[in-house]
């Protein structure tokens, strides 16, 4: 469980952004690392070599799935959004060491740019 304050949520709304930290266990987070290596697509993606995505996986890893619908992160998530929310898409992305002199075909960016949500709530964890 992750408990966030006014002041915090202040920020989110003001920068778009909100670092909460670990929000993992060591078990957890090797958990995930385990399924995100025999999830891996075996192409890379875009034209820099440098970047694996591996979408909507939860039905595949009982790992992930926990970390979706489970995860401690929620309480955060909840707080931001309100209760009602859903989970619309889940992906690993690998930038791979070395690709293209180590730069990606995806800069920083906030997501809600490449799915249209109305109203435009949305959460990347």
């Amino acid at each position: 469980m992750i408990d966030i304050g006014h002041e915090q949520i202040k920020a989110y709304r003001g920068d778009g952004f909100l670092v909460l930290g670990s929000v993992l266990d060591e078990v957890e987070r090797l958990g995930l690392i385990d399924a995100e290596r025999r999830l891996r697509e075996d192409r890379p993606f875009g034209t820099s070599g440098g970047l694996i995505v591996s979408e909507q996986v939860e039905h595949r890893s009982a790992a992930v799935r926990r970390f979706c619908c489970e995860g401690p992160h929620l309480d955060a998530v909840e707080a931001l959004l309100g209760p009602a929310f859903a989970i619309t898409h889940n992906q690993f992305i690998v930038k791979l060491p070395g690709g293209a002199g180590g730069t990606s075909d995806i800069p920083l960016h906030q997501d809600n740019g490449y799915g249209r949500l109305e109203p435009p709530d949305d959460v990347t964890v």
